[in-house]
């Protein structure tokens, strides 16, 4: 190998011999006409000035080029932060926040000399993936293979199809040139360093003119100092973005999201909401799991009632006494919102109540929580929701649904003679009004909502309930959240418990595979 090389050494510098040196002899009979005719101050100035000239033109391309980097940086970064704001980081549990915190730590803090070895950018690679496993798989001896073959292959197959873009819209060449032909150009990488040689000893015999060689010397050492600067960047870039693309696909590994396939989860229909459509004496087969929505509150809130107002084809009984005994649900549609399963349930009235309630909330994606504007007794609410929410707590792979707040019986607010719709809660300045919005502002400080999630209005007019057009709106606002909450719960439903039939299936499969590997027939 050491004979090659030495080979390959010799013979590129006999051709740079025998095309440099002719040049080469160029040089002093050149210099000696300059000083015979005496030009050879004026030649050295007007090298000078080229010189500056040359290097000032780079200097400034250069530095502008960093510049637009830095800008695109900071741009893109802006507009990413503006994309989790907006979105809520709307598709990622709390465990996979907390992995994808870990690899943007680790994509930043990365060395970019890894670039340089394939050892070192494999090392990188598997460190990615074990820092992804442990914030996934918290509590595992070993969480970096706790994951099923399929699951494995399915990330394969997603990475190559997006290789296979990059290679063949992005590399060029990439779509025409073969593997055998990469391989070859390849070997011929050893030339690098000859050229690198080769070089060197110009720099040298330039030397025979002493002033244009080091003005030259010192341009080139200036240049090199800006491009060094530019490809160290550059670098950073690859880097990161190699860790953060591995430990996405580590995440999506992980999170048991490819564990169920696509088809499988489009068609889903959870058992919760297979059994409130048979207590309700529907029979026809849904495509799809529809957005179940937890409607919850004290006794006389008045759940029933808003019931009927979001879906005037839904009556449900309507009394002072609590109207719901258990948990009902009723499929409900409004304009282009989804079909919705909203779930009724019955009033809270002690600490009983809250584990059923925090289970139901589990299988829900938004949760309608209802408090009568006139009463400050809010305590078993507070305790109610408190349960609920820690329901969540407790389990780090499912995002804890977004919480609505309507704030009904506000027409009972003092003055209670007064009820003379619509009020505006932003300008108006009557008395009512008044009363409206300090009891918006006091339920969001006992039962911790911002303003934004509460919606105030009336339901005395069964005909023509106020404001419940404001809640249709608060619903279809918080809509990605809960698509993303009722994600996460169909991909945790749909992974749990061993499906017999598919067992059954499974083995008749590999009965049928054994056979023709037995007998050569095919399976």
């Amino acid at each position: 190998m050491r004979r090659n090389n030495l080979e390959a050494y010799i013979g590129g510098l006999s051709i740079v011999a025998a095309v440099a040196i002719p040049l080469l002899a160029l040089v002093p009979f050149g210099w000696y006409w300059l000083w015979q005719n005496g030009y050879s101050f004026y030649w050295l100035g007007g090298a000078f000035v080229v010189s500056v000239v040359a290097f000032g033109l780079r200097f400034w391309a250069i530095r502008g080029l960093r510049k637009r980097l830095a800008e695109q940086r900071v741009a893109r970064s802006a507009v990413s932060d503006e994309l989790a704001d907006e979105a809520g980081v709307e598709f990622v549990s709390p465990r996979e926040e907390a992995a994808r915190k870990a690899v943007d730590e680790l994509a930043d803090a990365s060395d970019p000399k890894v670039l340089t070895s394939r050892d070192d950018l494999i090392s990188l690679g598997v460190s990615t993936i074990e820092t992804v496993a442990r914030h996934m798989r918290p509590g595992h001896d070993n969480p970096t293979w706790d994951f099923t073959a399929p699951e494995a292959l399915t990330l394969i197959e997603r990475v190559s199809q997006n290789l296979r873009v990059v290679f063949q819209d992005k590399v060029p060449l990439g779509d025409q040139l073969t593997v055998g032909q990469v391989l070859r150009v390849y070997k011929w990488r050893s030339m690098i360093g000859v050229a690198e040689k080769a070089y060197d000893l110009w720099r040298i015999i330039r030397m025979v003119n002493p002033v244009a060689g080091a003005a030259q010397e010192i341009r080139e050492r200036l240049s090199k100092t800006a491009i060094e600067g530019l490809r160290e960047e550059l670098a950073k870039r690859l880097v990161a973005a190699y860790v953060r693309e591995v430990g996405r696909a580590a995440i999506d590994l992980y999170s048991g999201r490819l564990r169920v396939s696509e088809e499988d989860l489009a068609g889903y229909v959870s058992a919760e909401t297979a059994a409130d459509r048979k207590a309700a004496g529907k029979d026809e087969k849904l495509l799809s799991e529809p957005l179940r929505i937890l409607l919850a509150g004290q006794t006389s809130a008045g759940k029933s009632s808003l019931i009927n107002a979001l879906a005037s084809d839904v009556k449900a009984a309507v009394d002072a006494l609590p109207a719901t005994k258990e948990f009902r649900g009723y499929e409900i549609q409004s304009g282009d919102l989804p079909p919705v399963m909203l779930v009724d349930s019955p009033g809270v009235t002690g600490s009983d109540d809250f584990k059923k309630l925090a289970e139901k909330a589990s299988q829900s994606d938004l949760v309608i929580w209802v408090a009568a504007a006139n009463r400050a007794d809010r305590g078993l609410d507070f305790q109610a929701l408190s349960a609920m929410r820690e329901e969540f707590k407790e389990n780090p792979r499912r995002r804890a649904p977004k919480t609505l707040l309507v704030l009904t019986h506000i027409d009972r607010l003092r003055p209670a003679a007064e009820w003379d719709p619509p009020y505006d809660l932003s300008e108006d300045s009557r008395e009512k009004v008044t009363s409206i919005r300090d009891a918006v502002v006091a339920a969001g400080e006992d039962l911790g909502f911002k303003e934004e999630e509460i919606v105030p209005v009336s339901l005395v007019d069964a005909a023509h309930p106020y404001n419940i057009d404001a809640v249709w709106l608060q619903l279809a606002a918080i809509l990605p959240e809960a698509k993303s909450a009722q994600l996460l719960r169909c991909l945790e439903r749909a992974q749990k418990g061993v499906k017999i039939w598919k067992v059954l299936q499974q083995t008749l499969a590999a009965g049928k595979l054994s056979a023709g590997l037995l007998w050569g027939k095919k399976a």
